[in-house]
């Protein structure tokens, strides 16, 4: 398990323990992620700083001080685009603790704005939340508004299998 500071707007990372990545050590380093959103989904190879693709996107790993960088490149800006920073030192899930608690009760914490769901699919990926629905398939990626709660209920049931009601 490793700390990863996740990449802000205005060009900072957020504290230490914001978001736990994993170091899986076979014949080579990878970096494995399961639970960064809209993100990459094969393993990354840790020590190649050179592109990575992951279902039509790449991704680098550069060495920086206080750690590694994990970018993305951004098309629209045509640049590099940071989305973590992390260390390799191993860590215990309960270094977590308080760092999760925040995320999870912090009127400041992003989790607390509004409803989100997200899955992956065969092609690409499914997100729910209180104002709209996302699905990309194949690269290409489709927005519509959700415009009622029924709506949203509806959505969480047959693209989640959550039913709410019970």
């Amino acid at each position: 398990m490793l700390s990863a500071r996740v990449a802000n707007k205005i060009g900072g990372f957020t504290p230490e323990f914001d978001h736990m990545a994993l170091l899986v050590a076979l014949e080579d380093r990878w970096l494995a992620d399961v639970g960064f959103g809209d993100s990459f989904t094969e393993p990354k190879r840790l020590d190649d700083s050179g592109s990575q693709n992951d279902d039509g996107r790449s991704y680098h790993i550069t060495r920086r001080a206080g750690g590694r960088l994990l970018s993305r490149w951004g098309k629209e800006k045509n640049l590099w685009e940071p989305q973590y920073m992390f260390g390799l030192r191993s860590r215990r899930l309960e270094d977590f603790s308080a760092r999760n608690r925040y995320q999870q009760t912090s009127p400041n914490s992003h989790f607390k704005k509004g409803r989100v769901c997200t899955l992956l699919i065969r092609d690409g990926r499914v997100t729910l939340t209180d104002t709209k629905l996302i699905v990309t398939r194949r690269g290409r990626r489709v927005e519509r508004p959700v415009k009622s709660q029924g709506e949203f209920h509806s959505q969480l049931r047959k693209l989640f299998g959550i039913n709410l009601s019970r």
